[in-house]
């Protein structure tokens, strides 16, 4: 498989940083108008039916001071009109994600259970052709009340010393990971959990061993297509107490789930700092792609991209390619500064060509001062 990186930087860049007018071969087309009785709310997750129609789960507030009611469901067909819509009036759990799965709309919640003393991931679900939710309990963990359970934010994180929890699905939405630490009778655990979308535990696996030197906040995660191996990607922050100013206290690496057990692979080479990787799979090949930093700040120098062995983990091939002086010098103009900065990942794709896309949004930090 051939992979043109030449090509891969310039469309990366040209997309990120430089917009141009030019005649895309997309179509669109707008659905009919309807009044919004909610005009607070914010969007939760978009599944497709299975019938060429879109379900929208929306959470939405009311009230003098605003406060979540629950979910507003609406339920579009293939030409975008509105068929169906439905106020699940529920206050209280974790929105966690939504999705279609044999003609059931499946969302995802994660609540806490007083009586129990416990964490209970809690599917509720009902037919899309008439709205009645029942409700699955897939999941229980033991643990104190925290005020933030559920990570969303894979970028900053916050770890709790009782309890948190993230979640991740693959693409297609066919399966689901969830990550959990908590406090078990004063020992600390990891346990990683995979389901598919039929609600049935594949794996269970546990990872408390490797927390006893570093912390993982996982980021993305891809999934064989016979759901047999999960690799996730993310940072492992170190645990030492003291760090020089030179030192960088994660490091990102991939973890291997399967029926065998779990193994672990870093990539930072010296002088060489990853960022934002993401893993992809391309039918036998596995691969993690991302930006590289040649010190620990905000900075970008390039792209990294590194083959992986899907099986051992080992790395087979390892690459750098820097941004060149003349793409600094049109992206800044002939600044005595040239740095990429300030970058979060947003997608990565491939298209018919084998090339890689990947594409993040570059954010500018303004500080100020004001008295009073």
């Amino acid at each position: 498989m051939k992979f043109k990186n030449c090509v891969f930087v310039l469309f990366i860049f040209a997309c990120l940083f430089k917009i141009k007018a030019q005649q895309l071969p997309v179509s669109y087309q707008l659905g009919e108008q309807y009044h919004d009785r909610y005009k607070y709310s914010k969007l939760l997750a978009i599944s497709e039916d299975g019938h060429g129609g879109t379900i929208l789960v929306r959470s939405y507030y009311t009230g003098m001071v605003l406060k979540p009611k629950g979910y507003f469901i609406e339920h579009y067909n293939k030409d975008l009109e509105l068929i169906a819509e439905y106020n699940y009036k529920l206050k209280g759990p974790y929105f966690v994600n939504a999705f279609v799965n044999n003609g059931q709309l499946h969302m995802l919640l994660l609540e806490y259970n007083t009586k129990k003393e416990s964490y209970d991931y809690v599917v509720h679900k009902s037919a899309i052709n008439n709205f009645d939710f029942t409700q699955q309990t897939i999941l229980s963990i033991p643990s104190k009340e925290v005020a933030i359970p559920l990570d969303h934010n894979y970028y900053d994180r916050k770890f709790s010393s009782l309890f948190t929890s993230s979640v991740f699905f693959n693409e297609a939405k066919t399966a689901f990971v969830i990550s959990a630490q908590f406090k078990a009778e004063r020992e600390e655990k990891h346990i990683i959990y995979l389901f598919d979308t039929s609600l049935n535990k594949l794996m269970e696996r546990d990872f408390s061993r490797e927390i006893e030197e570093k912390i993982y906040g996982f980021e993305h995660m891809v999934i064989s297509a016979d759901h047999e191996r999960v690799y996730l990607v993310g940072k492992a922050f170190f645990r030492k107490k003291r760090f020089q100013t030179t030192d960088r206290r994660f490091q990102y690496e991939l973890v291997q789930m399967s029926k065998n057990g779990l193994k672990t692979q870093f990539f930072d080479a010296a002088g060489k700092f990853s960022e934002s990787l993401k893993p992809l799979l391309l039918d036998d090949k596995l691969l993690c792609v991302g930006f590289y930093a040649d010190r620990k700040d905000n900075r970008y120098n390039g792209l990294a991209y590194f083959d992986i062995d899907p099986h051992e983990l080992t790395v087979n091939t390892k690459k750098y390619h820097p941004f060149s002086q003349q793409f600094m010098e049109d992206k800044y103009g002939r600044s005595e500064k040239l740095e990429v900065k300030n970058l979060i990942f947003k997608n990565l794709s491939v298209n018919s060509e084998n090339e890689i896309l990947y594409n993040a949004e570059e954010y500018f930090v303004t500080s100020g001062m004001q008295d009073g």
